[in-house]
């Protein structure tokens, strides 16, 4: 009924906390006045290919819950409770949260090995990490000098049983990659996924390195990789 009740105003969008991001990602459905669209079609089980699901799914999951399409609708519809649903049904159909897919495709695709055999890593050209320098808080990397204070304060590594086993690298490891240009193994590692951003590494490096957001940052590099297709050719 709240489906058929939409106006197709576009209030909802206008006032949406992530509608910036459409000139970014260009992609319809982070518009929740889209979405609602979207929505509808998983609801009357219309035919949709693989890839229209694919965008509805990065869509959905864009959203800050921040209630302001809810609050403005002008006939009353409850966005937040539509939006969970619809998570639901695209989990059903075998499209989860956009970072589930993401880090599968990017362990298969920076694998540390193939058909069982060891493969060679090799540093990058610097173009890694000059991206990776390119906001304030990623090139604080250059400071780590492997104390292992913020793997030793991490929560995650906490919790396993055997981290190198289960994380692949452990925090200070990644940082030590990252100063290596050791792009495929920072990129594959559970650690980078797997990080919860409760700042207690950044709290307690001595050097000030801001391990959570080059985690944070190396997540988003890896889901711009994910979204440009180079899952389809892996190298």
């Amino acid at each position: 009924m709240e489906l058929d009740a939409c106006t197709h105003c576009g209030t909802c969008s206008v006032r949406c906390s992530v509608n910036v991001i459409f000139w970014e990602m260009h992609n319809l459905t982070i518009l929740p006045s889209e979405k609602l669209k979207a929505l509808k079609s998983l609801a009357l089980d219309r035919p949709l290919t693989e890839r229209e699901l694919g965008i509805i799914q990065e869509g959905s999951h864009i959203c800050t819950g921040c209630h302001r399409c809810t609050d403005v609708c002008p006939v009353g519809i409850n966005l937040q409770d539509l939006w969970l649903s619809m998570n639901e049904m695209l989990a059903l159909k075998g499209f989860p949260e956009p970072v589930v897919s993401a880090r599968q495709s990017v362990a298969a695709h920076y694998a540390q090995k193939d058909n069982d055999r060891e493969l060679i890593v090799l540093p990058d050209h610097g173009d890694f990490q000059q991206e990776l320098s390119s906001s304030i808080q990623g090139p604080t990397f250059w400071s780590c000098y492997r104390c292992q204070t913020c793997t030793n304060a991490c929560p995650v590594v906490a919790n396993c049983q055997d981290p190198v086993a289960e994380l692949g690298l452990l925090p200070h490891q990644i940082m030590h990659a990252l100063a290596l240009g050791l792009k495929d193994e920072a990129l594959a590692a559970g650690m980078t996924w797997d990080c919860m951003t409760c700042y207690m590494c950044q709290e307690y490096c001595p050097q000030g390195v801001h391990v959570a957001d080059v985690l944070y940052e190396l997540r988003n590099m890896a889901y711009r990789d994910f979204r440009a297709g180079f899952a389809s050719s892996k190298t």
